[in-house]
């Protein structure tokens, strides 16, 4: 497998309130879901990244490899790759995923620990532009579920069907959200992240 050639960034590396998302499945699990490793399910509210090429036996994240959790520091970034990605998702048919239903993008924030690999815009993994951290361990700080009230639904909300009524897909959201908060015990927002003036 080709290699990012990411570098190690300084120490002075920002490590706390980083951004993540996954995929849910509302009609399925209680679990959240890598976005790129689609099997991978995110059992805890911690996890240590592992390489998963077939063969290799080094830590992650390497800068040889793709591996180790990626994270965005700047939101601003973060949520042009969760609308570009909601994009991308929108057209690929609902059998394409882990299961048979188009997934809820959850966006979080999180703390990281271990080994970091700093990775730019046009090394990133997607081709998206955004620079990104390949991290070793991630905590879960806060979730967010985006819902029609919010004015998420054309870019960060996919449902397994474009016809559900507003009211029916924000109870399976608001349902979603409850679900997410008892499972991985963090607090867990109603619509995206927001940026906030200083």
């Amino acid at each position: 497998m080709t290699g990012i050639e990411g570098t190690p960034p300084t120490d002075s590396v920002n490590r706390q309130g980083l951004w993540r998302f996954w995929f849910a499945f509302p009609d399925h699990s209680e679990e959240l879901f890598s976005p790129f490793l689609h099997p991978l399910s995110w059992p805890a509210s911690q996890a240590r990244a592992v390489c998963h090429e077939p063969g290799t036996t080094h830590r992650a994240p390497n800068p040889k490899c793709l591996c180790g959790f990626a994270v965005v520091p700047s939101l601003d970034d973060f949520l042009f790759l969760i609308g570009a990605q909601t994009a991308l998702h929108n057209i690929r048919a609902a059998t394409d995923f882990r299961f048979p239903q188009r997934p809820v993008i959850v966006s979080g924030r999180v703390d990281v620990r271990g080994a970091v690999l700093s990775v730019p815009g046009p090394l990133q993994r997607d081709v998206l532009g955004v620079d990104e951290l390949r991290v070793e361990e991630v905590k879960l700080r806060e979730l967010f579920v985006p819902t029609t009230h919010y004015g998420d639904s054309k870019w960060a909300f996919i449902t397994s069907d474009d016809r559900v009524p507003a009211l029916q897909a924000d109870r399976m959201l608001r349902n979603l959200a409850i679900r997410l908060r008892d499972h991985y015990g963090v607090p867990v927002h109603l619509g995206l992240p927001r940026i906030t003036e200083e």
